[in-house]
């Protein structure tokens, strides 16, 4: 899974997950994500939110084997607290 505890107070680390929205499902390092568009891309991390306003970040590689980086919306994804 794409869990990261994120360390900004290390005495009450939160624990941050990658959810498919609809489902609830966790995303799993190296899934095969669809897009808006319909093109795919492979997940392999990602950066959660660092304030109420923002919704972190997905890191995937695409067909085109680049390194990219997108709003978990564009794949339907969200970032939600475990911890």
């Amino acid at each position: 899974m794409l869990s990261i505890i994120k360390t900004d107070n290390p005495d009450d680390p939160t624990v941050w997950e990658l959810v498919h929205t609809n489902t609830n499902r966790p995303v799993k390092f190296d899934e095969v994500l669809t897009d808006f568009r319909g093109d795919t891309a492979v997940a392999i991390g990602g950066q959660p939110p660092h304030k109420p306003s923002s919704t972190g970040r997905v890191w995937v590689v695409t067909s085109k084997d680049s390194d990219r980086t997108f709003f978990p919306s564009v794949f339907n994804l969200e970032w939600r607290v475990l911890k």
